[in-house]
Parts: C-alpha cells; structure tokens; sequence
C-alpha cells in the first residue's frame, strides 16, 4: 500500500468503502499516537490479523467439531475423532501405556548442581558458538542422556520391547555420546513440533540420524571429547534437591502437546496422558518452544 501512495495512486483508488476509509483513518491517528511515544512504525492492514495463542494444556477438543452432515460409511470418521485421538495410533498396542518413548523431564529448576558440572558445560558451549547452548537447556539434556544410559534397555520404546520379549524383530536404540545429544536436544524437541507428532521420537535415535546427516557436510561435526562423559556421570550424581520434599529422581511426563509453547491441540480420549500441573511444569525450566531449533527443518539444497 505504501508503495501505491509514493508511486502517487490516489488513496481513493483502493480504499474504496467507507469501512476501509474509516478504518485507515482510525489507523493515522493511532499511528500519530504512537510516533509521539516513541513507538515502531506498523503498516496499515486491511484486514485485522488472528490474535495467535497458546493452546492451553488440559484442554479437551472431542465434540467440538460440527457433525458431518452427509452419511458415513465404516471408514469414516468425523474430525474430531481424528484430531489428536492417541487411539489411532495405539490400535494395535495397549492402551495403558503410550506406543513410543515419553519424555520424562527432571525439575532442573529445583535442584542444586555441583560448580564443577555449571564449568564443564559452559567450556564445552564455547566450543560450538554458532549453537544455542542455554545452561539451563544443556542441564537438562544431561539428566536425560544420563537416565537413558542408565536405563536396562535405554529406555526402548514400548512397542520395540513387545517385539523384543515377543521373539520378532526389532531396532535396538543407537547410541549416541553426550556431546552430540547436548547439541541436538533443543533441535530434538523443536524438530517434533515442526514435524506435528503426536509422540517424541526416542532422542537417541533423532541424534543418531541428525549426526549422520550432518557429519556428512563439512564443519558440522561434533566432538565426543569435548565433554568427559564419566566426569559428567560423576557430577550428575552429585547433584542435590534445593526444595524439601522434591527428590532428585522427580520427573514429570512431558508429551508434545504439554510442552511450553507448542502449538499443538492437546490429545483426547487417552487412559494414559496426563497433563503436568503448571508449577513443576515450571520447574523443568524448559523454555518455549520458539526459542528452539530452526525455524523449519526441511532439507536444504547446499550443494547447488
């Protein structure tokens, strides 16, 4: 519009309803306002723009679609049916217990960390300075690496361990050092909300594959002895509860949708989703979502 007025199209040209008119003069005099308090420019919209917000955790969206007029045959199922309804994806499992692998986060928040662990992260951020490495973000991708390399199985998804006992084949969980798991955490949980899933994969195997595809272009290669490994185990274990009451091993179950600022509708009709209370939600220290990652992980043509 700006470019009409300068080019000297006369403002009638497009502003052609008194609603419009009405408006853009609406739009002059706040505009005049905010000048004179200091504030940014913003162009004149025809149309006002969504008002984009959170989708708050707990909320229930069955029933909230209208009912398809037209009949249905057996395979067909209104929107709400479809939207976010974890039985879908767990038809062939049981109900109890989600499919694929859970987030459960420690309430890094809440916890003492021993200096030695703060000084070893932060020498190891300074190695990659192009990564958004957030203590509080590498923390956690250390407790996480650490409860899965303690787990019996490395906390193999459960529908992997019903192949596993049941004799059929199976993909073990890859592993992946701790180096690489601190740099691709947030890419890890930024990655599930672009891709819409409804699970988190298991993050050993986002790495893994993230490492391999990477590694392959030059000057994204990750150092595995740019940490020590063993001296962070070390630490991990040494690490205290701030609050009384709240044991080092608190973790609360964090699916896709309940994590801060996803954009996801939270999922209905599951026996076995809870969403966590705000407060120890609080405690993970997790930040939002849009401070994660990339903006979008679509593949890059880099070699035209």
């Amino acid at each position: 519009m700006l470019k009409r007025l300068v080019s000297g199209e006369p403002l009638e040209t497009f502003l052609t309803t008194p609603e419009d008119r009405k408006a853009y003069d609406l739009y002059v005099e706040k505009l005049i306002q905010g000048l004179k308090r200091g504030a940014a420019i913003t162009p004149f919209s025809f149309i006002t723009p969504p008002v984009l917000s959170d989708v708050p955790p707990g909320l229930n969206h069955s029933g909230r679609f209208p009912a398809d007029a037209k009949s249905r045959g057996d395979d067909s199922h209104h929107l709400a049916e479809l939207t976010c309804n974890p039985y879908l994806a767990t038809q062939n499992v049981s109900p109890k217990a989600a499919p694929g692998f859970v987030y459960v986060a420690a309430l890094a928040d809440a916890f003492e960390y021993p200096p030695g662990l703060i000084q070893l992260l932060k020498e190891f951020a300074l190695q990659y300075p192009n990564d958004f490495l957030h203590l509080r973000l590498m923390l956690l991708a250390c407790h996480l690496w650490f409860d899965i390399i303690t787990h019996s199985d490395l906390r193999l998804e459960w529908f992997m361990s019903e192949r596993k006992y049941g004799g059929t084949r199976f993909n073990e969980v890859p592993k992946v050092s701790l180096a690489a798991f601190i740099i691709y955490f947030a890419h890890w949980l930024s990655w599930t909300e672009s891709m819409g899933l409804s699970e988190h994969p298991h993050p050993f195997r986002f790495v893994s594959k993230a490492c391999e595809s990477d590694q392959a272009r030059s000057g994204f290669a990750v150092n595995e002895d740019h940490i020590p490994q063993d001296r962070v185990i070390a630490l991990v274990r040494k690490v205290t509860s701030r609050i009384p009451n709240v044991s080092i091993y608190e973790r609360i179950s964090l699916h896709p949708s309940s994590v801060p600022g996803t954009k996801m509708p939270p999922m209905h009709d599951s026996s076995f989703l809870e969403y966590p209370h705000r407060i120890p939600l609080a405690l993970t220290g997790l930040p939002h979502l849009g401070y994660l990652g990339l903006p979008n992980y679509t593949r890059l043509k880099l070699d035209s």
